[in-house]
C-alpha cells in the first residue's frame, strides 16, 4: 500500500511539471510591470522611464545639476557669499578683469581713462560677467559718439547759417570784421576760447557760431585797435594810414585815460616800431 501511494505521488507531480500539450516544461511567468508598484498618482510620470534603473539615473543627473545651482542671494548675505555669489555667475576676480574694446574716437574727440577705470568700478560692483559688462560699455560708446556727431553736424550748420547771414549783412566788408572778431576772441579768451566755443545756448547753438556774438567781437576788434593781420613791416600807403591814425588818436581828449585808446595806440606802434611807446602829443 504504501509503495502504490508513492508511485502515486510520483506520477501526479511529474504530469505537473509537464504541459499536457507537448510534454514540455512550463516557462516562467512574464515579467512584472514594476509601474503597478507605485502609488496611482506616480504611474503617469513613471511611463517615461523604461525600467528602474533609468529612474535612478535620472535622479542622480537632478542632484547634480541642483548641486550647482546658484540660488537668490538672501537680503542679509554677507560680503563673502556676494563675492562668491558674483564669481559663481562670471564676475571677474578684480575690475581691472573686464575685456572691454576701445572706440574708434572722431578727431577732436579725447578718450576718457577716468571714465573707463569709473566704469569698470561700477561694473565690478554691480557683479557683471564680462559679457554684460561689454554690452553696457560698448552701448554707452556708442551713445556718446552718436550725440557727439550730431553735435558736429550742428555745429556745422549752425556756423553755416551764421557766415550765410553775416555775408549777407557785412558784405565787402564781411573778411575784415571776421578778422576783428577772431581776433578779438583769442586777445581776451586765451586758453579759456576753446572752452567757449563748444559752449551752447538753450537751443543748441554754439556761442562761438552765433552772429550776435561774432558781431560783438568784430566790434570789441576795432574799438581796441584789432586790426586785420600783416606779416613783415608795413607797405608805405598802410604806415602812412597807420600813422593818420595814431595823430588822431593822440588828439582825442580822452587819450589818457580810455583803456581802448591807449590798447589801439599800442598796436599800432608795434605795427610801425615794433614795441615804441605812446607819446603824449606836442
Amino acid at each position: 500500500m504504501a509503495n502504490s501511494k508513492g508511485s502515486n505521488n510520483s506520477n501526479l507531480s511529474s504530469e505537473n511539471d509537464l504541459s499536457p500539450a507537448d510534454g514540455q516544461a512550463r516557462q516562467p511567468a512574464g515579467p512584472v510591470n514594476w509601474r503597478e508598484a507605485l502609488p496611482e498618482e506616480y504611474r503617469t510620470m513613471a511611463e517615461k522611464f523604461t525600467s528602474p534603473a533609468d529612474v535612478v539615473k535620472s535622479y542622480a543627473e537632478l542632484q547634480r545639476k541642483l548641486g550647482s545651482a546658484i540660488n537668490p542671494l538672501a537680503e542679509d548675505a554677507s560680503e563673502e557669499h556676494i563675492d562668491e555669489f558674483y564669481t559663481r555667475l562670471g564676475r571677474p576676480a578684480t575690475a581691472d578683469g573686464y575685456d572691454l574694446k576701445r572706440p574708434e574716437l572722431p578727431d577732436g574727440l579725447e578718450y576718457s581713462e577716468e571714465l573707463e577705470k569709473a566704469g569698470r568700478t561700477w561694473f565690478h560692483k554691480a557683479g557683471l560677467n564680462n559679457t554684460q559688462a561689454a554690452i553696457l560699455f560698448g552701448g554707452f560708446n556708442e551713445f556718446t559718439l552718436a550725440a557727439a556727431e550730431q553735435r558736429v553736424n550742428a555745429d556745422k550748420e549752425a556756423v553755416a547759417e551764421a557766415t550765410t547771414a553775416l555775408r549777407r549783412e557785412w558784405g565787402a566788408d564781411y573778411d575784415k570784421n571776421l578778422d576783428y572778431a577772431e581776433r578779438a576772441f583769442h586777445e581776451y579768451f586765451g586758453a579759456d576760447k576753446g572752452t567757449v566755443r563748444v559752449l551752447t545756448l538753450a537751443d543748441g547753438t554754439p556761442v562761438g557760431s552765433h552772429p550776435l556774438f561774432v558781431k560783438a567781437l568784430a566790434r570789441i576788434g576795432r574799438t581796441t585797435g584789432e586790426h586785420e593781420l600783416h606779416v613783415g613791416a608795413p607797405d608805405d600807403q598802410t604806415r602812412q594810414t597807420l600813422e593818420e591814425r595814431l595823430k588822431e588818436l593822440q588828439n582825442r581828449g580822452d587819450y589818457w585815460t580810455n583803456p581802448a585808446v591807449q590798447a589801439e595806440v599800442r598796436d599800432i606802434n608795434d605795427r610801425l616800431y615794433g614795441t615804441a611807446p605812446a607819446d603824449r602829443p606836442t
